[in-house]
């Protein structure tokens, strides 16, 4: 082995097998290094300042290690267990916070290595963790999410399961985790974590409103958003309080910006800024250009219709010091759209929509539809398009082929053209490929 940076007076005994050294850092202790049975480099202390002491102890453990495997007898080591690497892992993550090359996705990452990770997975050593573990992990899953949010005695025995994209997430992140420990030589060969192995029910196909029921969705959240949501649907109480209100005045504006464009709730919404938004003219008129930067790899342009301009304008309206601004200087700010008049991002977002469409006899238990459907929706749209391919759709939508033909060309074989009206709004929009290339049939 040649000599590392790191150390000094370096020897070698035992035929050059075994490594003894002392650090740079002023220790007197000799330490001393040889690979183990697993074919891995193994560092240990002698504990003593002495070489000829810690010589004999480093030849003796060497001795005792080669003739323990030779005998077929397991050699005890130092466990790597699960939790340690992933505070490790955590600890890299946030220091690349605002550097370039982080993603939104690894804030994802931190949260599940940190929480259901190191508590379902935790004590396992990470050079045997079997599929068997990540299947547990995935039962298990649930459970340990409903226990955190402190739910009623229904929920917590038979907790909901999670969804399709939630344990892809978890997959990633633990994928990501091994890949760490491979590059760390904890492990020689780096397990793969698929959804197979998380998933054990069939994926259904993604919930979605249609024209009607996003009609209806709108008008009710106007009169939502100002009338207050009611404490109990049968008497039509109403709960007004300033704060609340706030949230349900930028709900409205929200359901507007990502039907209309299909970016993704939370991922794509939480960074978007009034700078990446900007106008294109085309000859049937101007169109509004959406840089989105998110869940995907790399940023990606939005061709929004005009029927956005609405939404934008109410969310600009929002607060005193934009109202009436000009689209051109309204563009140049550095400055989050979806933030409530306080100057704050909204909380449980998710759940405000909730109670609208419990308000509205708009919920179905069976059949549960959260802020994304309104994502499922504008992508449904856009495959009753017949002049677009499954490619075209994938790339504005920022996902993949195999992820439309599973999980929505199903859905949009089965449903009439009509329970999207006319389809007017998103046929006007372009494909965003290499060189923005214009798809004249979208304008048609």
């Amino acid at each position: 082995m040649s000599k590392k940076s790191w150390m000094k007076n370096q020897t070698h005994i035992r035929d050059g097998k075994v490594v003894l050294y002392q650090r740079e850092d002023g220790n007197p202790n000799w330490y001393y290094m040889f690979r183990w049975p697993s074919g891995k480099w193994r560092k240990l202390s002698s504990k003593t300042g002495d070489f000829k002491e810690a010589k004999e102890i480093a030849g003796n453990e060497f001795d005792r290690v080669r003739f323990l495997n030779k005998e077929g007898i397991e050699v005890e080591d130092k466990p790597i267990l699960i939790r340690n690497v992933a505070d490790k892992v955590v600890a890299i993550l946030d220091k690349m916070k605002g550097q370039l090359g982080y993603k939104t996705i690894y804030y994802d990452y931190s949260l599940i290595l940190d929480g259901p990770v190191k508590d379902l997975l935790g004590d396992i050593d990470i050079r045997k963790v079997k599929t068997s573990d990540f299947e547990r992990y995935s039962e298990e899953l649930p459970l340990w999410e409903s226990k955190k949010k402190k739910p009623s005695k229904k929920l917590l025995e038979k907790p909901k399961p999670r969804s399709i994209s939630t344990i892809q997430n978890h997959c990633s992140a633990l994928n990501y985790l091994l890949k760490y420990a491979e590059s760390k030589n904890y492990i020689s060969v780096r397990p793969i974590v698929s959804k197979k192995d998380m998933l054990k029910r069939p994926q259904q196909p993604r919930p979605f409103f249609t024209q009607d029921e996003i009609s209806k969705l709108i008008l009710n959240s106007r009169d939502w958003m100002e009338d207050g949501k009611r404490r109990k649907p049968e008497t039509n109480k109403t709960i007004n309080k300033k704060i609340s209100r706030q949230v349900r005045q930028l709900l409205y504006g929200f359901i507007g910006v990502v039907y209309l464009t299909g970016i993704r709730p939370g991922p794509e919404t939480n960074p978007l800024k009034w700078n990446c938004i900007s106008t294109q003219r085309h000859d049937n008129g101007i169109y509004f250009n959406l840089r989105i930067e998110g869940k995907g790899k790399s940023k990606r342009d939005v061709i929004a219709p005009r029927e956005i301009k609405p939404y934008l304008e109410y969310l600009r309206d929002l607060h005193e010091d934009l109202r009436g601004m000009s689209f051109e200087d309204l563009f140049k700010l550095d400055r989050y759209v979806f933030i409530t008049p306080n100057q704050t991002k909204p909380q449980r977002l998710g759940e405000y929509f909730k109670r609208l469409l419990i308000d509205y006899d708009m919920y179905n238990e069976n059949e549960p539809k959260v802020l994304y459907c309104l994502r499922h929706s504008a992508m449904m749209r856009l495959l009753k398009n017949k002049n677009l391919t499954h490619l075209q759709i994938a790339n504005y939508f920022g996902t993949s082929v195999k992820m439309v033909e599973d999980f929505y060309q199903h859905n949009a074989a089965q449903i009439s053209p009509d329970d999207f009206g006319s389809g007017d709004a998103y046929r006007r929009m372009m494909e965003i490929g290499r060189n923005e290339r214009l798809i004249e049939e979208i304008f048609k």
